[in-house]
């Protein structure tokens, strides 16, 4: 909740959704008016023109929408869960490294005893200058580990600071003192890769895109030769007449050079290039699960051992 990088991400939503509000509204009309003069008669043009072609493709424009929202939705929750993994990470980090400041500072205190003692062993001529050498080189690459220790803590509590969004005092805050007791067996993989099919949310926003890239291209071949249909009323009065002018305009674009062509093969390649990446991502996705769980067993293996 204190993270400001992914509250600046859930702006997209609001984004995604006023584009969705956007395309279920009907364009505005276009209101022109012209005066001419020619002589003493003044005429006055009146035009009122309604976007046809946006109101006939709405449904299709909304429903496009509709899938780039549930896209973002899907999207800020990704970038959630991203959130909350890296937090968790860093979390066990920066208590394993204050946990390994402790050990390394009881380690310096064993070093630098058995330093000193060497040393009083060897000024009564018990202990060789070697071993009295090996004992202070020792003591001075734990002082060294101890420095490296102690900011290593450092970098994985700021790492955690940063990621929990905290400043202030509120970055005084306390740690367990020992990480969480090793689960007595492992967790078995069963059917991991069936659950990352069906929810990881990278895949369902590529089914999601899919879907949108689908109707897309129908909306594109649906209007490849007729894009812009507008209609309007026309009101024409003179100031010496005693009637005016009424009818209609219709406005139609004609497909005399550009029959739609090049933008229907560029809805089809950019569909296809969506396809394959989908089928990409599942199956990079089966391969990151049993490669994400051989990792596992080999740390708990480690751990255990």
């Amino acid at each position: 909740m204190n993270n400001r990088g992914l509250q600046a991400n859930y702006a997209e939503l609001g984004i995604a959704e006023a584009n969705l509000v956007q395309a279920g509204r009907i364009s505005n009309p276009t209101f022109s008016f012209g005066r001419l003069r020619r002589g003493d008669e003044v005429e006055i043009d009146r035009s009122l023109m309604l976007p046809v072609m946006s109101m006939l493709t709405m449904p299709f424009a909304t429903k496009i929408e509709g899938r780039r929202f549930e896209q973002a939705q899907f999207r800020a929750a990704s970038d959630a869960l991203a959130v909350v993994d890296a937090t968790r990470r860093a979390y066990f980090s920066a208590v394993a490294a204050q946990e390994t400041v402790k050990y390394m500072q009881q380690v310096k205190e064993s070093a630098e005893a058995s330093a000193e003692l060497a040393r009083k062993m060897t000024a009564v001529g018990n202990w060789s200058r070697l071993d009295q050498s090996r004992e202070q080189g020792f003591y001075a690459d734990t002082t060294v580990q101890l420095a490296r220790a102690l900011q290593s803590h450092v970098i994985e509590r700021e790492k955690l600071t940063r990621l929990m969004g905290l400043w202030g005092t509120r970055t005084n805050f306390k740690l367990p003192d020992r990480l969480p007791a090793l689960p007595k067996a492992p967790e078995e993989i069963n059917d991991a890769e069936a659950l990352a099919m069906q929810n990881r949310l990278d895949i369902l926003m590529a089914k999601r895109e899919l879907a949108g890239l689908s109707d897309t291209l129908g909306l594109t071949k649906a209007t490849r030769f007729v894009n812009i249909l507008d209609v309007g009323f026309m009101h024409n009065s003179y100031q010496d007449a005693p009637t005016s002018e009424n009818g209609f305009e219709i406005s139609l674009e004609i497909p005399l050079f550009d029959w739609g062509g090049a933008k229907v093969s560029k809805a089809e390649a950019t569909y296809m290039q969506a396809v394959n990446r989908s089928a990409e991502m599942a199956i990079n996705a089966r391969s990151e699960v049993r490669q994400s769980y051989a990792a596992y067993r080999t740390a708990y293996d480690v751990a255990k051992h």
